[in-house]
């Protein structure tokens, strides 16, 4: 029996490697960028390969980044159909408040 007024945790999977991933990709994307601004700067004469090198690991971190955003949304999404889904076909009384304003957010037709 679902107790009405209660989502538990179980049911909000977390996805921390997506969380830390999205977090370490732009820092990489920003490191990357840094080292070779400052070599230009130093006015160091970088070989054409290491700048290859550079702009193509800075393009891999980028698309990994959009990659994870990606997927972040598209569970999001299916994880509200699904939470919809269950709101919508329970059999028992289901509501959701506010804790902090003690409003009523959500109330299923039940």
């Amino acid at each position: 029996m679902v107790r009405p007024g209660i989502l538990g945790k179980e049911a909000r999977p977390q996805n921390k490697a997506g969380v830390v991933f999205s977090i370490l990709i732009p820092l990489l994307a920003a490191i990357l960028l840094f080292v070779v601004i400052q070599a230009k700067l130093r006015g160091v004469q970088l070989p054409d390969f290491v700048i290859f090198i550079e702009a193509l690991g800075f393009v891999v971190v980028i698309l990994a980044g959009t990659w994870f955003l990606i997927r972040g949304v598209r569970e999001h999404r299916e994880s509200e159909e699904r939470y919809r889904q269950m709101a919508s076909h329970i059999q028992e009384i289901f509501w959701m408040l506010d804790v902090e304003s003690k409003r009523v957010l959500e109330v299923n037709e039940a």
